[in-house]
């Protein structure tokens, strides 16, 4: 408990705000397997490309019409490559136009990717970290109905929860605090009405316990409101005070 204690109030405290890093693993990972597929995509594409306008599948071609026709001599030489492999050359530019549209294609999709999927797990997990250290406040932004925006929507309904439990300890804590401390002033005030010696030491257990369940309390950012180690008060108010 002390540990946890010392954790949490080395936190700080004011201006909490969760920062999506601009290039997590996650993305590095998302980054490193579309930029292969790019890649990959191009390299396939560009070979093609050159192969289907080079000059060994021109020679290829005209070589196969000459056979096909029995051409020799200035007959096969009057063969127009340009005007034969024109087909070829508007096939080229189409591919060359698909790949673009690939690539670009790719990139939106990863800007995509990266925007609905990445960006997200990005600040639920900034999220998930900031309330593991004690700052309850932080509120995950829930922009979607999918699994997404659930599992953000739970996050956010267990840091409500876990801080609805911690401010009930806190509040009750105090109370039983006051308890005793008014036990042992009734007591006081009675005559000839001691304290057995045997119960001193387990008051001030609970007294000790109490203080240090009241500090952890005080020790966590809650949202919109602050236990100030008798009760829960609005921020608000302590803003404008």
């Amino acid at each position: 408990m002390d540990d946890y204690k010392e954790k949490s109030t080395n936190q700080p405290r004011n201006g909490l705000h969760f920062t999506l890093f601009r290039f997590s693993r996650l993305r590095h990972k998302i980054f490193i397997c579309f930029f292969l597929m790019v890649f990959v995509c191009l390299c396939v594409s560009l070979e093609l490309i050159y192969q289907v306008g080079s000059p060994g599948v021109q020679e290829t071609i005209k070589s196969n019409i000459t056979k096909s026709l029995s051409l020799t001599g200035d007959a096969s030489d009057r063969i127009d490559l340009n005007y034969v492999c024109a087909p070829l050359k508007q096939l080229q530019h189409r591919m060359l136009f698909v790949v673009v549209i690939v690539i670009v294609s790719v990139i939106a999709a990863f800007r995509f990717f990266v925007r609905d999927l990445v960006q997200p797990l990005d600040g639920m997990v900034n999220a998930g970290k900031l309330i593991a250290n004690g700052h309850l406040g932080v509120t995950v932004p829930v922009r979607s109905q999918d699994e997404l925006g659930q599992l953000g929507e739970v996050i956010n309904d267990l840091a409500a929860n876990l801080q609805e439990v911690l401010l009930l300890v806190g509040v009750i804590s105090s109370r039983n605090m006051k308890s005793v401390a008014n036990i042992e002033k009734i007591v006081d005030d009675l005559e000839h009405c001691d304290i057995c010696p045997e119960l001193i030491p387990e008051f001030e257990m609970i007294v000790t316990d109490m203080n240090e369940l009241v500090s952890i309390v005080k020790s966590f950012d809650f949202y919109d409101v602050v236990f100030d180690g008798e009760k829960v008060v609005d921020s608000a108010i302590i803003r404008e005070e």
